[in-house]
């Protein structure tokens, strides 16, 4: 009897502690589900608060800003640092032409296929009146200031060359839109102590063509500007990142200098006010490499040049 109720004891203290150690991994089981559902809970936050942050840094009409939004996030690692996603993305093959606004994480110059992403009035004159001046030695910007009449600057041209060699394309926006061509007819005026080449051209672009304005303001110091330009002659960009009025006038000249970013190609380029999209210079080249300082013809001061020409 004492063996079978020892028994009875032993199977009865084994069950209990059989079922007090199955409760006990089933209770570590649930909390360990509890937690993972929590993590993932948590994750599913994350992305949603990231999401809304990324939505509200892009919820601007300015392109710069909303990448200098994203910047800072990034850095303050609030959301993944997406510029490393880009770059990923950019590698596959034909996404950089898929999603063309990409792009300008590139590229120090926006394309005229992301404009329609930004306001394209602010944009549209310099758009439509710059093209490219192509000569036998040379790449130029060159602005279409009346039917026929085109200005660059003097040292794109040379006057011992046949103008009918020279070309001046308008909206030469990519490879696939070459825009139209133009010869030139002749060298109106050449004016190197100006800085200034007027050019004719042998036939009128049409009328539905925006020419550039004459007349011109004076550019004030500090101001933000933006050029419009044909950089290494390649299809039209827009430089308009941190680009601002330096000096308004050179001493004693008719010059102004401004920070932007160019290159061979830009000279002839024009330098737009960004709140008013008016004309304040022509580009001509660097000053000071150390600093991106460069120098223009006043548009005001050049304006009076070419005022009377038909």
């Amino acid at each position: 009897m004492r063996t079978e109720l020892k028994a009875a004891l032993i199977g009865a203290v084994a069950g209990i502690l059989g079922g007090v150690t199955a409760a006990s991994i089933e209770g570590q089981f649930n909390i360990f589900g509890l937690l993972e559902e929590r993590r993932t809970q948590i994750e599913l936050e994350n992305v949603k608060l990231q999401s809304n942050l990324i939505l509200r840094a892009i919820d601007t009409d300015d392109p710069e800003k909303s990448i200098r939004n994203l910047e800072f996030l990034s850095k303050v690692r609030l959301i993944p640092n997406f510029k490393e996603g880009v770059d990923e993305f950019l590698a596959e093959e034909g996404a950089a032409d898929r999603v063309p606004a990409l792009r300008e994480l590139l590229s120090p110059y926006r394309m005229e296929e992301e404009l329609s992403t930004l306001d394209t009035v602010r944009y549209r004159v310099g758009l439509e009146s710059t093209g490219l001046l192509t000569t036998s030695f040379t790449h130029c910007s060159a602005s279409l200031v009346g039917s026929d009449i085109v200005v660059t600057t003097d040292f794109c041209v040379n006057p011992e060359e046949p103008t009918f060699l020279w070309e001046f394309r308008l909206g030469y926006f990519s490879n696939e839109n070459l825009g139209d061509a133009y010869a030139v007819e002749e060298i109106i005026r050449l004016d190197k102590n100006q800085n200034l080449a007027v050019l004719r051209l042998q036939s009128s672009p049409p009328d539905s063509v925006e020419r550039l304005a004459r007349e011109g303001r004076a550019p004030v110091r500090d101001e933000e500007v933006f050029l419009v330009h044909y950089p290494q002659g390649e299809s039209l960009r827009i430089s308009d990142a941190d680009c601002r009025i330096k000096d308004p006038q050179v001493e004693n000249s008719p010059l102004m200098t401004y920070v932007c970013r160019t290159d061979p190609g830009s000279s002839g380029g024009v330098i737009f006010g960004k709140w008013d999209s008016k004309p304040l210079g022509m580009h001509i080249g660097i000053v000071d490499p150390s600093d991106g300082t460069k120098n223009a013809i006043r548009w005001d001061v050049l304006s009076e040049l070419i005022q009377d020409i038909q």
